[in-house]
Formats: structure tokens, sequence, C-alpha cells
């Protein structure tokens, strides 16, 4: 797997108190990317996730509405997320005003 989507470090590390709930968010991350990688969303490259105690966080940007809704559909699905949080940016033309209501 290339591109941004790649496991990240994490705050967790520093603590070990925190081992168990780090170990389940880096394992539900690397379920999303997959799950992304799987569906073919566009332009992945470009998109960046953290997960923290069961919510994803998106951010970056989008070429498109669809890509942006994709991305939050595909994220929602995924068995142990509890929240998505849509920080995508769609640019690019025909862009304007476009948001998913969570």
């Amino acid at each position: 797997m290339t591109g941004t989507l790649q496991p990240s470090h994490t705050r967790w590390h520093d603590n070990p108190g925190c081992d168990r709930q780090g170990r389940h968010d880096e394992e539900l991350r690397r379920r999303v990317v997959n799950d992304l990688v799987q569906r073919g969303i566009p332009e992945l490259e470009s998109v960046r996730l953290t997960v923290s105690q069961g919510t994803v966080l998106l951010w970056g940007d989008v070429g498109s509405p669809t890509a942006k809704w994709r991305c939050y559909q595909c994220c929602q699905y995924v068995a142990g997320v509890i929240h998505v949080i849509d920080r995508l940016v769609v640019v690019g033309a025909g862009s304007k005003g476009f948001s998913p209501r969570h």
C-alpha cells in the first residue's frame, strides 16, 4: 500500500496504560484502510485518517462529492467504527457546498 494511508504513529505508544485501546485503534484503522483500498475509492493518496476509541477522523482533499461520500460511507460500515468525523474537502469543479450530514 502506498500514499498517506499508511499506519501512523499514535500517542498511545507513550502511555503504557492505553496499550489495549491503542492496539484496538490500530487494528480498526488497518481494517478501514483495507476496506477503502478494496472498494477502489479514488484519490486515496490525498486522504488521511486517524482512529481513536472507535471514532474515525477523515481529512484531506478529494476531487468530487462522490469520492467524499464514498469515503464517508465506507468508513461507517466497517465493524467497530462508532462514529465518523468527515473533514474531507472537495477540490475542483462542482464542489460548492457539499457536505454529508452526520
